[in-house]
């Protein structure tokens, strides 16, 4: 009797065993993909600001332009209402 609980508690031992391996195995293996996808969202972050900036040094030289050329627009609509 003792010896057939022995093996019946040895076995349960060995099932709880394997079974927290595999979970434990599993988090890590889920943890390694979280951490892929959040170095992927860092770099995309970081291009999209590159990005931005570029973008933006660009508007902020068209704006300049159009600045430069509304001065000559607004002699011209003097010139034709004269």
């Amino acid at each position: 009797m003792h010896f057939t609980a022995f093996l019946c508690a040895f076995s349960a031992g060995f099932r709880a065993f394997v079974a927290m391996r595999i979970v434990v195995l599993t988090a890590f293996i889920s943890a390694a993909g979280a951490n892929l996808g959040a170095q992927m969202a860092y770099l995309t972050c970081i291009a999209a600001v590159e990005t931005h900036e570029l973008r933006s040094t660009v508007a902020n030289s068209c704006a300049f332009h159009i600045q430069l050329n509304a001065v000559g627009h607004r002699f011209g609509i003097f010139l034709q209402a004269g």
